[in-house]
């Protein structure tokens, strides 16, 4: 069950890593964009699991490639670096540190983005959590929501216990995927952490409460250091 009475709205939880104290790395400029730099990787992936990043840059033969993400601030940090063959040829693994939108792009001559020279065109990476949610909606319809939204049949939408109303979450689960926006409160059942609106749940064919993954569509503010 999710709480339909009026709420304040709650900080935006942020996608961001934990540091752990240390320093993040400072962004830097943009750098020239090559558009004969290459870079390839999938569209989406879950936080702790591999993601294949490869590419090719004439440029880049016999030299370290750096992988780099965009972040809230505007700048570019090093998240992995791939060493390239004497063709340019490169490739490496990354391990998404946080659930959120990235954008990476491969980057030549130094770890900071303020060293350099040349760099790939970005490439967005979706990059979910896996969780439990359940669904609700029959005896609700036809009241507020703790965000103010009217709750019906066709209400697209989620539930959370802190991220800010209106913050789009991207939905994936058995292949399907949705985007929608946080319009209440809740869950409050134990080891559950979403709760979707019934056309949201139908969209996804989920008919109980199941393991989803869940993306928050925000930048992450930093990212590890190298």
């Amino acid at each position: 069950m999710v709480a339909l009475l009026g709420a304040g709205l709650a900080l935006p939880v942020s996608a961001a890593a934990d540091t752990g104290g240390t320093p993040a790395p400072t962004p830097g400029g943009t750098g020239t964009v090559d558009p004969n730099f290459l870079l390839t990787t999938s569209h989406s992936a879950f936080v702790g699991s591999p993601l294949q990043i490869r590419g090719f840059a004439a440029d880049a033969a016999g030299q370290t490639v750096v992988i780099q993400s965009h972040v809230a601030t505007g700048g570019w940090v090093p998240v992995v670096t791939a060493g390239a063959d004497p063709k340019g040829n490169f490739a490496t693994t990354w391990y998404p540190p946080t659930f959120g939108q990235y954008e990476l792009r491969a980057a030549l001559n130094g770890a900071q983005a303020a060293d350099t020279t040349t760099a790939s065109t970005s490439r967005s990476v979706r990059v979910y959590k896996r969780a439990r949610a359940s669904w609700y909606g029959p005896g609700f319809f036809g009241k507020r929501t703790a965000c103010g939204k009217k709750l019906n049949r066709a209400t697209t939408g989620v539930a959370h216990r802190t991220l800010a109303c209106g913050t789009e979450v991207a939905i994936r689960y058995a292949g399907r995927s949705i985007v929608v926006p946080v319009i209440d409160r809740g869950p409050f059942s134990r080891g559950v952490s979403w709760d979707l609106t019934y056309a949201t749940a139908k969209k996804l064919g989920m008919k109980v409460t199941s393991r989803v993954g869940v993306a928050p569509i925000m930048l992450p503010l930093t990212a590890p250091a190298l």
